[in-house]
This record gives C-alpha cells, structure tokens and sequence, in this order.
C-alpha cells in the first residue's frame, strides 16, 4: 500500500491531506486505521501544519469509518473531476 501527507487543491482551496491506500486482501485488518491515525500525528507534530483533512468517495463506508475513528469530522461534500468526494476536516490539538 501507500500513504502520505500532501498538499492539494479542493475547489480552490489548498489544503493539507492526510491518504492511504491498501490492497483489498489487507482491508478490515486495522492496517488504514493505524496508518491514518499515525498520518495525522505527523501531521500535526512534526510538520508543524494546523489543519488536515481526508477525503473519500461517499460510497466507502470503509473509508469513512477509517476518517471518523482518526479524529476527523465531516464538513461538505464537494464534486470534483474524479466526482463527489467527502471532506472531512481536523485541527491540530491546542497546548495550554
């Protein structure tokens, strides 16, 4: 599989995202949970970036349940060229 922490366009708005992507015999094994959660500690600690955000198609419930149990929230449906995709957003956490 892959995984990565990229700058990208989301309706002409650049955004940090969080992505991965694993073979189908490696789905329902907590491989993309694990992989997603340590993206975003990256993220947020040692890339220093604010916010992040996941997207995935609305179809992957897979997906969704990966995004949602690493902290993220859902925002807005977008429609991009590769069709409608799920944004969901996150902060990074504040220090008192």
């Amino acid at each position: 599989g892959r995984s990565g922490v990229l700058e990208c366009d989301v309706a002409g708005t650049t955004e940090i995202e969080i992505g991965y992507l694993l073979a189908q015999e490696q789905w329902g094994k907590g491989y993309a949970t694990e992989v997603a959660r340590e993206l975003v500690r990256i993220g947020f600690a040692e890339l220093g970036y604010e916010r992040l955000i996941a997207m995935t198609h609305p179809d992957n419930q897979g997906s969704i349940r990966v995004i949602e149990k690493s902290g993220f929230a859902f925002e807005r449906l977008v429609e991009l060229e590769k069709g409608p995709r799920l944004i969901f957003g996150q902060h990074a956490p504040t220090t008192a």
